[in-house]
């Protein structure tokens, strides 16, 4: 599956549509991670963090919205912590450090 490049605003009025987005994950093709679509406040990416993987602190300038499609893990956004698994949804505001181990 082939997606656009990001950019970095949006087309007025334009939907952002993926057909079947979880079926062409980023570990597929020997990525982590994948920006699929980067707009004024958000941004949507996927990544395949590996069994005990890291991302590592981040820190971005839009809003992102998490969602486990498998596994287990643990996110952290800002001082909070909050065990994920398959099914859930983290959500956290522009600037705030975060990671997901």
């Amino acid at each position: 599956m082939v997606f656009q490049p990001p950019i970095n605003e949006p087309p007025l009025h334009k939907m952002g549509y993926f057909p079947n987005m979880t079926m062409a994950l980023p570990s597929e093709s020997g990525e982590f991670r994948r920006v699929l679509w980067t707009g004024r406040y958000s941004q949507v990416v996927i990544m395949t963090v590996p069994v005990g993987g890291d991302i590592g602190n981040e820190v971005h300038t839009v809003d992102q919205i998490f969602t486990f499609t498998s596994g287990t893990s643990l996110a952290q956004v800002g001082s909070d912590e909050q065990a994920v698994k398959a099914g859930d949804m983290v959500i956290h505001k522009a600037t705030t450090v975060h990671k997901t181990k």
